[in-house]
């Protein structure tokens, strides 16, 4: 609105000649209506979502609301989605039966155009939600009064707040579980089942859902598009040295896993451009999936991309660690090079 349109509406609303008092009044209310009006539009315009970088992730303060909107504030809930579709659900009031579509959602990976996000965020994957669960970077933390979660970065002390808005049924939209468990969607899909992140007063876990569980209404809560600033200035200084990080490259063999007795035998191969093959056996089990990896501050981070061979109920196992004596070993694997 032009400050010349704002003018003609004052003079409208009050007017300049005949008016009684209490015309003059309603007048005055409505400058005052449109006062409040254009502060909050103003405010809404420079109330941008910058996000929040933690362990490496920069996430959305705020869940999702209509497509391409967040919602007002970290406590607002959004709203409910099903899997691979862009139509949102109220949280709170009751469905109408005849809005819910009851049709099972189909695809093979969370399309770019049914995705709700707003401009220049996207859906998590299962990988960038596992982060939130490394607790040597991460701290969880239930909130009674707020029924929610937040997850803090150990580092740098930034934090995000996640409520627990529960979940509408695939079958009848029933609303359930709200303020007691969380559910947000990814848009990991593997094997036919779609991976989505749960939490309540008992903890934090991954989950998957096949089937009519995709009708499912959850949560969306966005992670930026463009790598944090620090990410991308390590690439650049990668970029500037090719030979910055290439103690990698070549072929590696040893053990992994901590939680695993005993421990599965895996080999890794790192080409030049930092892409390679994990290969492991573990319970007379086999697998394998192609790999990125990153290097910064003496730090390798390898992660899976892309299965090559899936056993049922394996995920990518995704590590970092350091090399020393052409030993590269982290917490829960340790691998040899081979000459």
């Amino acid at each position: 609105m032009t400050k010349k349109e704002f003018r003609t509406k004052i003079r409208q609303a009050t007017g300049s000649t005949g008016k009684d008092t209490a015309t003059r009044v309603r007048g005055l209310r409505k400058v005052l209506a449109i006062a409040i009006f254009l502060a909050g539009s103003a405010t809404m315009c420079f109330a941008q979502e910058t996000g929040v970088v933690i362990n490496g992730v920069t996430w959305a303060t705020r869940n999702v609301d209509d497509p391409g909107k967040f919602a007002a504030k970290p406590e607002s809930a959004g709203k409910f989605y099903q899997w691979n579709r862009k139509k949102g659900y109220e949280t709170e009031t009751p469905m109408i039966m005849n809005q819910w579509d009851k049709t099972t959602p189909e695809g093979t990976e969370w399309r770019t155009a049914n995705d709700p996000s707003p401009t220049g965020w996207r859906i998590p994957t299962k990988e960038e939600f596992e982060s939130l669960l490394n607790e040597t970077k991460v701290k969880g933390e239930w909130d009674e009064s707020k029924q929610g979660i937040t997850f803090t970065d150990l580092e740098s002390g930034a934090s995000i707040f996640l409520p627990a808005l529960g979940s509408r049924k695939y079958d009848m939209s029933t609303l359930v579980d709200k303020g007691s468990r969380g559910c947000y969607w990814s848009s990991t899909i593997e094997a036919g089942e779609a991976h989505s992140f749960k939490f309540g007063k008992w903890g934090e876990r991954l989950s998957s859902e096949s089937g009519s569980g995709l009708g499912y209404g959850y949560i969306i809560r966005s992670v930026s598009i463009t790598p944090p600033a620090e990410t991308k200035a390590e690439n650049k200084q990668q970029s500037a040295d090719p030979s910055l990080g290439s103690d990698i490259i070549g072929v590696w063999k040893g053990t992994y896993g901590e939680y695993y007795a005993p421990q599965g035998k895996a080999t890794l191969t790192v080409n030049n451009d930092m892409t390679g093959v994990f290969e492991f056996t573990n319970d007379g089990v086999s697998g394998s999936y192609k790999v990125s990896v990153n290097f910064s501050n003496g730090t390798y981070r390898v992660k899976g991309t892309e299965w090559i061979v899936q056993p049922s109920y394996f995920d990518f196992f995704n590590f970092e660690g350091k090399i020393s004596s052409n030993t590269f070993s982290g917490s829960d694997f340790k691998l040899e090079k081979q000459n």
